[in-house]
Parts: C-alpha cells; structure tokens; sequence
C-alpha cells in the first residue's frame, strides 16, 4: 500500500471551451473548443448540394455516366455508387469516409445514399458528419437506343459474300472473327444463305473488319456509298457506305483445275491440284509429286481456279499396300545475307516447294467394293509418311466424277484417285468416337438461311482434327473431364481453353479522388 502511495501521478491539465466553458484536455482539443461549439461555428456540408439527378434509358436500363456514356449498372452496385457520387456537386471540398446504401421502393424513381464526410477545420481539428443525398432517376434515351430508330442507325455496311453451296469457308471465318473478336464494333449481324452482313456505325470500324478479313480469306472488295440526307447551308452531308466482300470459292481439301498460264507462272506444275489450305493465300498441292505452291489474291481474282470436286464428295478407301517412292533429295543453295530490301526481293525463291514426307505408290479399294468385286487401284499420293496398310483414307474418285468441262485440256494425265486425308474414324461399324472439344457460336441479329448445315459443320470439324496448323487459328474450348491425347494427330489437351462467360464490360465513369478510400455498402434489403 505504501509503495502504491509513493508512485507519482501523471499530472493532468484541465481547460475550458472558448466559447460554451466545458471542461475538456487541450491535448485533444488543441483549438480549446469543444465539439458542439465547432458543429455550430463550422458546417463540414456547406457548399454541397444532397440533391442531384440521373438518367436512365428505358429500353437497354443502362444510367448515363457522362456526356455520352451509358453504363450497365446493377441495384446497390459499386459502378451506380460511382455514378451518384459523380452527380453530387461539391463534394471535392470534403473527403468522403463512408457511402451507404438507403432502401427505396423501386419504382419510386428515387435513390438514396448516406454518405460520412471529413473536413479540417482548423490545424488538427477534423469534423465527421453524415449526409443523406437524394437523386431523382429521369428517362433519357441513349445515344446507341436512338441511332437504332433513326434511318442511318448505321454508318457502314461489310457484305461478305461466297458463291458457293457450302459452309465450311464461313464456319472457319466465324471462328477466326471470334479469337480476335473482330465483330464487336458491330451493331447488328445479318445471315443469308449465301453469306452475312456486318452493320457498323464508323466507318474506320468497317475498314479494320474488311482488313481483318483480306488477312484470313483470299477476298476481293467492292466500295460503294449512298447519300442519305444532306444540308448544302452548312454543307453537311450524310453517306452510308456499303463493302461487298467475295471470297474465293476454293476451299480446304477441294480438287481445282487452273489454267495453263497460272500453272506456268507457279511452277509447271500440273493443272489439277488440291487445295491444302486456305488464309491469306491458298496453298496448292500436287498429290502426285508432293510440291506445293502458294497463290496470292491478285493471282487468284486474275485467273480463279474451277473447283472440279468439292469436299462434300470424298469417298473411303482401304489401303491394301504401301510402297515407299525415292526421289532424289533437293539441295537448297546457302542463303545469302540481304542488305537491301531491293536485294531481298530480287533473291525471293519462286516456284513450288516440297512438303515434308515422302512420296508413295499405294494400293487401294473403294470402301463400298470390299465383298463385292475384286477392283483394285493403284495411285501416287503425298501422303506416304501417314498410310499404313489396313488404314481407312479419304480421297476422290476421279474416273467416276464427271469432269468432262473442268478438265478439258489436261491431256488424260488426271491421277484415277486422288487421297485427301487419313479417315479419323478407322473402324466403320464402330462407335462414333465422342469430341472433348467444342467451338463457340456468333449469334446474328436476323437469320434468312432455313438450310440444314450438319453435314457442312462435319467436314469442318473433322478437318480441324487432322489439322494442327488450321486449329492455331481458332479458340477450341474444353467440352468433357477427358482427352484422349493417344492420336498424335489429333487435338490435346494443351490446345484447349477452358470455356469462359464474358459479361458486359462496365466503365469506369467516376473520378478516382472522389472513389479512393470508400467503402461501398448496401441497404439491407431487396
């Protein structure tokens, strides 16, 4: 007790209020007023105003965040806190501790939010108070709304166009659209039977989608404008302008025919030649040699090959024996260090080059055939390096196609049968073996095409199977908890992405100082 006695007390000094004469400790008053005489003296709330407006369009519910911005904003959201903060004027000369949520009946067209603000009001000396704001929701219809009612609600139209009665081309243009997400500045999407319209609303937009598309397709492009509406007071005039896209008829895996001088011109090469591939050129194959040879759009247009059979009309075969052919091994001369770009262009290689693997002669039998007649047919393909005996192969049948007007002038030098590519499905009377992979879909605005394309998708799927190069150029999606990776040839699992839901995009429309340090609350009730 005595040692408790002899500790020294922490002095403590007391003061009184200026103004109202409460006793406080000027270690935490240090203006010596208390804080009912600094709420009277100073009001924190002077200069902002708590009542404000926001617009909001009836038909897309999205709220206006600024001059020509309409955001997708949920009830009680962070991004509709944003946009109310942004409506209130004033609130720059405080800081905002606090943002909460007030319940309103939702058709009342009111929001509310309470807010807790600080300012300083002297040298070390800093109010809170809470602050209810109130906003009245308006009807204003957007930009994008109103552009859709109005006659030029577009600007540019792209027309992408294929001569053609199949699918497949526009199949591996959707996907290619799809990666790069080419068709997001489009306002409405158009399909036909023959093809599919694009709407835009700028220009520029339209340009980069036709550049986009002379990057994946072959294409030749036709401009034209119309003049909607003009003004020659002000000098102002409305155009809408319209890009007719035509693609190459060729496509993947079909047999064409070119003419002497294009054949020529990409080194003697003979006149029938498959399409191997198709994207910014279209790569030719000569099955009977395995030298392949590129054509260019300008090429292509000048002269365009006539597709003679078309991937809708290859027919199994059976492989009976495979025989290796040598050919003598092409030696490339060492390259040279260019030091121009004259001199690189002068020392480009021309003609065709040889693809990887060998040549062989095999022997086949039509599918249909086996039990029933002994025919046998004996040919020369690329595709050497891929057959063994026992193999199911695909490929056309060229003495049975009537090729009468597309082959005229060849001289009777055609191959009887022409393989395309190795049969994924070996057994024919065995299941069809199951996709762990699937590809995703372009939604159009208006469809004007009834057709059936099941058979058309098929063919596409099965070339993206047997195509590693063709599946780099597209997004496949995991469909199933396995991947049989045992094919080489086939697609694995690092190829696939996991599916992913894109929701809308919502800007940012409120200023950082205003939303730095907030904390966003909601009301409680729904």
């Amino acid at each position: 007790m005595a040692d408790t006695m002899d500790i020294p007390r922490e002095e403590v000094l007391l003061g009184r209020c200026c103004e109202c004469g409460i006793g406080l400790d000027p270690r935490t008053h240090p203006t010596m007023t208390c804080v009912n005489c600094l709420q009277a003296r100073a009001d924190i709330a002077e200069g902002v105003c708590p009542n404000g407006q926001l617009f909001k369009c009836r038909r897309c519910q999205r709220y206006c965040g600024g001059a020509t911005t309409y955001v997708a904003c949920e009830p009680e959201s962070r991004e509709l806190m944003a946009i109310c903060l942004k409506r209130v004027r004033g609130l720059k000369r405080v800081r905002v501790a606090d943002a909460a949520w007030i319940w309103t009946e939702p058709h009342s067209m009111r929001l509310k939010v309470r807010l807790t603000i600080q300012k300083e009001v002297a040298p070390g000396a800093i109010l809170q108070k809470p602050l209810d704001c109130e906003f009245v929701v308006r009807n204003q219809q957007c930009t994008d709304c109103r552009q859709q009612f109005e006659n030029f609600a577009w600007t540019a139209a792209v027309q992408v166009r294929q001569r053609v009665s199949h699918k497949r081309t526009f199949f591996y243009l959707e996907q290619a659209i799809l990666k790069k997400n080419a068709q997001a500045a489009a306002v409405k999407i158009e399909q036909f039977r023959d093809g599919l319209d694009f709407f835009f609303r700028q220009r520029n937009d339209a340009v980069r989608f036709v550049q986009f598309l002379k990057d994946c397709v072959p294409c030749r492009v036709k401009e034209t404008k119309k003049l909607v509406s003009a003004d020659p007071k002000s000098n102002l005039f409305n155009h809408q302008y319209t890009s007719l896209v035509t693609l190459a008829e060729a496509c993947k895996e079909d047999l064409v025919v070119v003419d002497s001088r294009t054949a020529s011109r990409l080194g003697s090469l003979p006149r029938l030649l498959l399409v191997r591939s198709v994207n910014a050129v279209v790569r030719l194959v000569d099955p009977q040699t395995g030298r392949i040879a590129e054509l260019h759009t300008e090429g292509y247009f000048k002269a365009p090959p006539s597709v003679a059979l078309s991937a809708s009309q290859l027919e199994p075969f059976v492989v009976l024996d495979v025989e290796r052919v040598e050919t003598p091994k092409v030696t490339q001369p060492p390259e040279k260090k260019a030091s121009s770009k004259k001199r690189r262009r002068q020392e480009a290689p021309t003609g065709p080059r040889v693809m990887k693997g060998f040549l062989a002669d095999v022997t086949l039998a039509r599918e249909r055939d086996l039990g029933v007649n002994d025919d046998q047919i004996t040919c020369r393909t690329h595709l050497g390096a891929l057959l063994r005996c026992g193999d199911r192969v695909l490929g056309y049948d060229v003495r049975a196609a009537n090729l009468a007007s597309s082959v005229d002038g060849l001289g009777g030098n055609e191959p009887d049968v022409v393989l395309v590519r190795k049969c994924r499905k070996q057994d024919p009377d065995g299941p069809t073996p199951k996709r762990h992979w699937k590809l995703d879909t372009m939604e159009a605005d208006e469809v004007h095409d009834e057709a059936d394309h099941t058979d058309d998708r098929e063919i596409f799927l099965s070339q993206l199977e047997t195509d590693r190069e063709m599946r780099s150029r597209v997004n496949l999606y995991k469909d199933g908890d396995h991947v049989d990776d045992d094919d080489e040839e086939g697609v694995r699992l690092e190829e696939l992405l996991d599916e992913m839901k894109v929701e809308d995009e919502v800007e940012e429309c409120a200023e950082d100082s205003v939303l730095e340090g907030v904390v966003v609350r909601g009301s409680g009730k729904s």
